[in-house]
């Protein structure tokens, strides 16, 4: 399978499910493709991270400092209930089964997806 053919499986998977995934930092064109058709929707997308950041927020783009663990889900369950929203990019979401199960269902309701960036190292890699 070449790597166009499987972007394009990837992007198909994304845009038919709701719910949260996980997507790594190397999934970028799957990133991509979701706030792409998030916009189309003309649906919010918010970014929720300290230290990811976009060069090119789309049209559509709130991007918000990542809030204490003590109101991060508050805050994801209020984006997700006012119904404006399609994706919710989230870096290093840490909760437990049934928290994400809830949040799963809650997606499911409102149409939106969340995307859990996990952490990447800083190590940087070349000859030296």
């Amino acid at each position: 399978m070449n790597s166009k053919h499987r972007q394009e499986v990837q992007y198909s998977l994304f845009s038919q499910s709701h719910g949260v995934l996980e997507l790594p930092v190397d999934q970028q064109p799957s990133l991509i493709a979701m706030m792409h058709d998030s916009v189309l929707q003309r649906k919010w997308v918010y970014i929720l991270a300290e230290q990811l950041t976009l060069s090119d927020c789309p049209q559509y783009c709130i991007a918000i400092k990542k809030p204490s663990v003590e109101v991060e889900l508050l805050w994801i369950e209020k984006i997700i209930s006012a119904g404006q929203a399609a994706l919710i990019v989230v870096e290093n979401m840490q909760f437990d089964e049934i928290t994400n199960k809830r949040l799963t269902l809650l997606c499911l309701e409102q149409g939106v997806t969340i995307v859990n960036i996990p952490p990447v190292s800083n190590l940087v890699y070349g000859p030296w």
